[in-house]
C-alpha cells in the first residue's frame, strides 16, 4: 500500500475548491509520476477518483519526527580587530587571486596588497595601476598584465592612496568604498 500525504492548507486552498479541476488534474499527474519512477507501478491520472465524503481513506501511524533548531538566515561573520580605531574583515578564508591580500578597513577602506616577486622594479614609472569601479589592474610598460581582478564592491578611484615596497617587492593601495 502507498500513501500519499498532502498538507491540509494546500488541499483546501488548491485542491478542495470546486472550480480546481487544474490543480487537481496536475497533482494527480505529479503524484502517479512519482509513483512510477519510485515503486515501478504504472497508475493512469486520468482515472483518478476523488473520494466524496471521505478525504482520508486508511489511517496513518504517527511518526516521531525529530525536532532541530532552526538555522538563522542570516548569520553575523566575527572580524578580528587591530585596535579599536580599525575593524578589519579579512578576505583569507574566500579565494584570492595568486599573490594578492585583500582587506575591508571599517568597512568604508579596501587595503589591497599586490605581491610583485618575479618583477623587475628598478623603475617604478614602469608600473601602471588602474583602479576602475569594480576592477583592479596593474600593468608592467603598459602592456603586461600582471594583476586583473574584479571585486565585489565598488571603489571610488579618485582618492586612492598607494606606496610600492621595492624591498619586500610589494605593492600596496587603499581605496575608498563607495555604496550606492
Amino acid at each position: 500500500m502507498i500513501d500519499v500525504l498532502v498538507n491540509s492548507v494546500f488541499y483546501e486552498k488548491r485542491l478542495a475548491p470546486p472550480g480546481a479541476n487544474f490543480f487537481r488534474h496536475f497533482f494527480c499527474m505529479v503524484v502517479c509520476d512519482a509513483i512510477e519512477d519510485k515503486h515501478h507501478l504504472k497508475l493512469d491520472p486520468n482515472k483518478c477518483i476523488k473520494l466524496k465524503n471521505r478525504t482520508v481513506m486508511g489511517s496513518i501511524e504517527p511518526m516521531r519526527i525529530a525536532k532541530r533548531p532552526v538555522a538563522p538566515v542570516i548569520q553575523e561573520i566575527a572580524s578580528s580587530t587591530m585596535s579599536s580605531d580599525v575593524q578589519t574583515l579579512s578576505f583569507a578564508d574566500t579565494e584570492q587571486p595568486a599573490g594578492v591580500r585583500m582587506r575591508l578597513l571599517k568597512g568604508t577602506r579596501l587595503e589591497v596588497e599586490l605581491g610583485l616577486k618575479g618583477v623587475e622594479l628598478k623603475d617604478i614609472r614602469r608600473l601602471r595601476l588602474r583602479v576602475n569601479r569594480d576592477r583592479i589592474v596593474l600593468l608592467a610598460d603598459n602592456t603586461k598584465s600582471l594583476f586583473d581582478f574584479c571585486v565585489p564592491f565598488y571603489m571610488d578611484s579618485s582618492s586612492i592612496q598607494q606606496k610600492l615596497h621595492p624591498d619586500l617587492s610589494k605593492l600596496t593601495f587603499s581605496v575608498p568604498i563607495v555604496f550606492p
